[in-house]
């Protein structure tokens, strides 16, 4: 396990196809352009790995100026489109008392 503290815009400590998995929790909505993030985690990932971004069904109501990425089928979009398959949303996962719920977005490196 590796943790590093930088924005994923540029990960250049991390080499090319060398990472599992990319896990990000409550953090897809910031990425903007989200493009240019998803490109970049493409480039770290093993073929075959896998992108997951978990996300908060009520982040479609905050501000968009803020959570820029709340539409979920958009963002399953741009990860087709940045070299990632089998990309699908999950159905809500856990819920925490109260309104607030997760789902996921998962995607596939290619080439495995």
């Amino acid at each position: 396990l590796s943790i590093h503290n930088d924005d994923a815009i540029n990960l250049k400590l991390i080499p090319d196809n060398s990472v599992d998995l990319v896990f990000g929790f409550n953090v897809v909505y910031f990425l903007f352009p989200l493009d240019v993030y998803l490109k970049e985690l493409n480039r770290i990932l093993k073929p075959g790995g896998e992108l997951q971004f978990c996300v908060k069904e009520e982040a479609k109501y905050f501000d968009k100026q803020v959570y820029a990425n709340t539409d979920w089928e958009a963002c399953l979009g741009k990860m087709e489109n940045n070299g990632f398959e089998n990309v699908e949303k999950t159905e809500v996962r856990f819920k925490i008392d109260g309104p607030i719920s997760y789902s996921t977005l998962i995607g596939k490196k290619k080439g495995a």
